[in-house]
């Protein structure tokens, strides 16, 4: 039908713009106002259900898209009444015309209503139609970027979490819901495997755990660091899909700096499912993932340290904290705590102390010295700092030793300060102990090369007692010993006083009850109410407070003791100084039975053993010196040689051992009767010599006669004839210088006057004779 038979006459310029109107590029719809087509262009004729179907003639209603009918015929209601121009997006409304592509699909449009005026009036309303194809492909591809970068952002907020298992279970979901896959996997390289380490889609315990990498196409991306794009998984021969109605396939590496951290498959039951433009976008998203999973297994990594580092500083039993630049305390560890209730209270526990400055924990000078030496830390002026500090409690000693050092970061710079408190207070005792067991060392050392100078037993415990005094400071100190051949104790004292006598003997029976009775090495105090048993081993004077003393004993053999005594009520003996007489104590023990050993060897040397009398050897040498001395000072000394009568008849008739135990108790007998400094000695067989310096020969006589006499007072039968005959003894008496000028000349003397006596009769004194 031609259009113009529906419309006005037309001049001829009209019937030109008609014409132009026919070839323009956009479709061009005249509509009169009962909503009848009156003219349309070939653009438009171009693209209706039939090709070149001519819409003139027909109402505007027919050739609409139903969903579009109500919303364009009102507009053009408004157009035609009022002349306003109207706009349908295509937006909102993207199919308004029955209107066609090349494919045969209802082409996008965006339409425009505007009046048409003849003569002032509204005629009609002229409808342009554009197709939107281009822009409505433009916005779906910015609503696709959008949406591209609204996922990945969306991503990338999820990926925020340091949570290693919220960080992948967020990958796979996030995925799964963008790409509305079927099912979304994640895995991770693990050695030489791939594992499987989150899903959404399907449970993980319905599938392989783990794969070897290069099997299948998972394996293979990870091996080659490529993405694998699988429109059907039938035609590849890499791809095993897990589920059998999946088809499609995507699979991405994770990389970061060049290393594959693992692989992010995708799977959809449609064939072709996913385009190039998906695979960029899954492949933004794995390169985003595999730094999510870098930073949170730094992250994971970080906090395992941070545990281990956290439990090995609370295992260690140092007190460990830190301060920021303004001293002000960040952390400390569980040390910390046990350290703060044992001195600040619980306002100092750990928990309470974050932002607190150290410097309240101090006051007065210490909080000044403390607060310039964290500046200079902080600064940089003092590279470390280390101090042993005492830490006392009422009831204990404590030592500490502090550090202190610059906190750095990882760019070197000073960011606070680390301190550690040590608990040094066994290393102090044991440095103590050693210092003092060096001391004992060093004083046993001196002690021993003092007890060994000296063989003389008198002189060597003199010198001990004076060097025992000396190290214990003490007013007294005793050693109580016995001597060879004697059967009481006797002591030796040294004293910083004159209160004290040295010859204090005390009985055998005594010193057994004491060591009895008490420790090997003790302490007494309140020496004055002791029990009056021990009133003879321990010195009660006023004076003194107390007393230390040890044993002396050697080879299982008691020698005696050591007594250190003290006037100072408050002096208290330690441990160490028992410990340390007792030490002292076994070096004098050996040098005691030395020395002894020393004596008594010397005793054998010049004593007769039967008798315990001076033997020849002694007396001779004796004599000598004796007649030299008496020679020079012009001094008289008498010589007397005693023969027993019948000793040979006593032998006979009751063998030799009676005869030595008769030599024995003569020998006793004979040593009461004279003075001490008197010399007697065995001469040989019953043979005895007795040398009296300062004595004449009429004294010497009164000697010699009250032995005889003491000899006969014996009762020593020595045969049990009709007359019985008893012991008796001849003396020969010569005195120097008056019977003799030398001491050759003086034995002859003695020994003729004996002869005389034996001559005489026996059991008499002799006088020499010229």
């Amino acid at each position: 039908m031609n259009a113009a038979t529906f419309l006005p006459s037309l001049s001829n310029p009209s019937k030109l713009l008609l014409s132009f109107y026919k070839v323009l590029p956009f479709g061009i719809v005249l509509v009169n106002h009962q909503g009848r087509i009156l003219l349309t262009n070939q653009w438009v004729l171009d693209r209706t259900e039939k090709q070149n179907q001519d819409w003139v003639g027909l109402e505007l209603k027919d050739v609409l898209e139903p969903q579009s009918r109500e919303i364009v015929l009102s507009r053009l209601d408004e157009t035609l009444q009022i002349g306003t121009t109207q706009t349908i997006s295509f937006r909102f409304h993207p199919r308004v015309f029955k209107l066609y592509d090349h494919r045969g699909e209802l082409l996008p449009q965006s339409v425009m209503l505007f009046p048409a005026y003849s003569t002032d009036q509204i005629y009609g309303a002229f409808v342009l139609i554009q197709d939107a194809t281009e822009r409505l492909l433009s916005e779906n591809d910015l609503k696709r970027q959008i949406q591209k970068l609204k996922t990945l952002n969306e991503i990338e907020l999820a990926l925020r979490t340091l949570d290693y298992q919220a960080c992948l279970s967020s990958i796979v979901q996030h995925v799964k819901k963008h790409f509305n896959a079927s099912l979304v996997a994640l895995y991770l390289v693990n050695g030489d495997e791939l594992s499987l380490v989150a899903t959404d889609g399907w449970e993980m315990s319905n599938t392989k755990p783990s794969l070897r990498i290069g099997e299948e196409t998972i394996g293979w991306v990870a091996k080659q660091a490529q993405p694998a794009f699988v429109n059907e998984v039938a035609q590849d021969d890499r791809t095993i899909a897990v589920f059998p109605t999946n088809r499609s396939k995507l699979a991405v590496p994770l990389m970061m700096a060049n290393q594959c951290l693992g692989v992010l498959d995708l799977e959809r039951e449609k064939s072709n499912a996913f385009t190039r433009e998906d695979l960029e976008l899954l492949e933004l998203i794995a390169s985003s993932a595999a730094v999510a999973v870098h930073n949170t297994r730094i992250h994971q990594e970080v906090e395992r340290w941070q545990t281990y580092y956290r439990s090995v500083m609370d295992q260690t039993g140092d007190v460990i904290f830190t301060l920021d630049r303004q001293l002000r305390l960040v952390n400390a560890n569980a040390a910390w705590d046990e350290f703060a209730l044992s001195n600040g209270g619980e306002e100092w526990l750990s928990g309470k102390i974050e932002g607190r400055s150290f410097l309240e924990a101090i006051s007065g000078e210490e909080q000044k010295k403390w607060q310039q030496i964290c500046e200079n830390l902080i600064d940089g002026r003092l590279l470390s700092y280390r101090e042993e500090i005492p830490c006392h409690s009422p009831w204990q000693e404590r030592w500490y030793e502090l550090r202190a050092n610059p906190l750095k970061d990882s760019q070197q710079r000073i960011i606070g300060i680390i301190f550690s408190l040590h608990n040094i207070t066994d290393y102090k005792r044991v440095n103590q102990r050693l210092k003092n067991t060096n001391q004992r060392l060093e004083t046993l050392v001196e002690f021993t090369a003092l007890l060994n100078q000296d063989l003389n037993l008198h002189s060597m415990l003199d010198q001990a007692s004076r060097r025992l005094a000396e190290i214990y400071v003490a007013d007294l100190v005793r050693v109580i010993t016995k001597l060879p051949g004697e059967e009481a104790y006797h002591s030796i004292v040294y004293s910083s006083t004159t209160d004290f006598l040295n010859e204090v003997r005390v009985s055998s029976e005594t010193i057994r009850q004491f060591i009895q009775e008490n420790e090997p090495t003790g302490i007494f105090y309140e020496l004055q109410n002791l029990n009056s048993s021990l009133s003879q081993i321990i010195i009660a004077s006023q004076n003194l407070k107390g007393m230390l003393y040890t044993v002396l004993q050697y080879k299982g053999k008691i020698l005696g003791l050591i007594q250190v005594y003290t006037q100072d009520e408050q002096r208290k003996f330690q441990e160490e100084e028992k410990t340390l007489l007792e030490t002292l104590g076994i070096h004098l023990s050996m040098a005691l039975a030395n020395a002894l050993a020393y004596q008594e060897q010397q005793i054998l040397a010049m004593t007769d053993s039967l008798t315990g009398l001076y033997n020849r050897r002694k007396f001779l040498e004796t004599a000598t010196s004796e007649i030299e001395r008496s020679r020079r000072f012009n001094r008289p000394m008498s010589l007397l040689m005693m023969d027993l009568d019948h000793f040979k008849d006593f032998n006979d008739t009751y063998g030799h051992q009676r005869g030595d135990e008769l030599l024995s108790d003569l020998a006793r007998t004979l040593r009461k009767a004279l003075r001490q400094f008197d010399t007697l000695a065995r001469y040989g067989g019953d043979e005895f010599m007795l040398l009296l310096p300062e004595v004449d020969a009429e004294d010497a006589q009164k000697v010699a006669k009250r032995l005889v006499s003491s000899v006969q007072k014996m009762k020593v039968l020595i045969k049990k004839d009709q007359s019985p005959t008893y012991l008796t003894m001849s003396v020969g008496v010569a005195s120097f210088p008056r019977h003799a000028e030398d001491l050759e000349t003086l034995f002859k003397a003695a020994d003729h006057a004996l002869y005389q006596a034996k001559q005489a009769g026996r059991n008499r004194y002799m006088i020499y004779n010229n």
